[in-house]
């Protein structure tokens, strides 16, 4: 039996075809125009976390209410802003277990004022740092009296950004957030501060 020699048009289309569908273009070959699929052509859960681009979809492309609550931040508190007077004995800002911030208001003569957030317990062999990065934390003991986590120490208003954690013994944080205090804002001689706590 002798092979021909020469190709038809038919032999061209037919292995055209074939390319194509095996070639990755299937969509063509089936009959699908480019850009054509949309969401009627998908089906119900088929699309994977593999089949979007890293970092492709927006903020504008979730639905907001969808989305359950994320744990770490399901007992985040902003606490109320406390002030203090000049002179005056120290507010209580939070009051966690053994462990108790205030803000005290100090008058530094000629006019300045500083704010001083601090830390105290209840309980021995308690520790804070405000530095929640920092590799060791202070020791905080009832006779240690009350250790500062923020300051202000200008005369001009001033404010200062508060980080901090603290718990007892060998247990995990119990109290820990972040926030700011404050001296002579707002034309006011006096002290403030506001901090958020992260459960």
């Amino acid at each position: 039996m002798r092979l021909r020699t020469h190709l038809s048009f038919a032999n061209v289309a037919s292995a055209t075809a074939l390319v194509l569908v095996l070639g990755g273009g299937v969509a063509v070959a089936a009959g699908l125009a480019p850009n054509s699929v949309g969401s009627a052509q998908i089906k119900a859960q088929a699309v994977k976390s593999s089949d979007v681009k890293n970092n492709n979809l927006k903020g504008k492309d979730i639905k907001e209410s969808s989305l359950d609550t994320v744990p770490s931040v399901e007992t985040v508190q902003v606490g109320d802003v406390v002030t203090a007077a000049v002179g005056s004995a120290p507010v209580t800002v939070r009051t966690e277990g053994p462990l108790t911030i205030s803000l005290r208001c100090v008058d530094g003569g000629g006019g300045v004022v500083q704010a001083f957030l601090e830390i105290r317990t209840s309980a021995d062999n308690a520790f804070f740092d405000a530095a929640p990065h920092g590799l060791t934390y202070g020791d905080l003991d009832v006779f240690a009296g009350p250790q500062v986590l923020a300051s202000t120490n200008s005369g001009s208003p001033a404010i200062e950004r508060a980080s901090f954690y603290a718990g007892t013994g060998v247990q995990a944080a119990t109290l820990q957030g972040v926030g700011y205090v404050g001296s002579k804002l707002n034309g006011t001689v006096g002290c403030a501060t506001q901090l958020t706590f992260l459960g």
